[in-house]
């Protein structure tokens, strides 16, 4: 029997594996943090070649945690979003003026381990030894099977 599959933000999971893994990288969390997952993922994915990655003045800290970690989860967690939904409910929260909901990421056994070649194949890309790729891999799965427990 499968144990049941629980949920948590992205950010929330962001903020705990960086916070275990690269405590100086968290300003840089933080200030991704206060952007929608999905605005902060693209940025991050985008820092490879800007001069400024970030966008808002963070480009001459260190980074290389961070993004792996934020573009895989938040890779996850769209993938598994309904985006039609997701759009309308936007469009809604816009019109009405209300805050966005906060994205989550909520993945079966299968999809943690295909989380984890994601991890390998991000960090690798990212300039990351296979041993710190994998080390990520697990802090985010471990993340993961907490929940909001933590």
């Amino acid at each position: 029997m499968t144990s049941p599959v629980k949920s948590v933000e992205v950010a929330d999971v962001v903020r705990d594996v960086v916070e275990k893994l690269a405590p100086d990288e968290m300003p840089a969390v933080n200030a991704l943090a206060a952007l929608k997952p999905a605005v902060a993922a693209r940025r991050l994915e985008r820092a490879r070649t800007a001069r400024d990655p970030l966008g808002f003045g963070l480009g001459d800290l260190l980074v290389t945690i961070t993004p792996v970690v934020w573009i895989t989860v938040e890779h996850f967690a769209g993938r598994l979003g309904d985006t039609a939904a997701e759009k309308i409910a936007d469009r809604l929260r816009k019109l009405f003026r209300r805050k966005a909901i906060p994205r989550r990421v909520a993945l079966t056994p299968e999809q943690m381990a295909e989380l984890r070649e994601k991890v390998l194949e991000t960090g690798a890309r990212q300039g990351l030894t296979p041993e710190q790729c994998a080390q990520i891999a697990d802090a985010i799965i471990a993340r993961l099977a907490l929940g909001d427990a933590e």
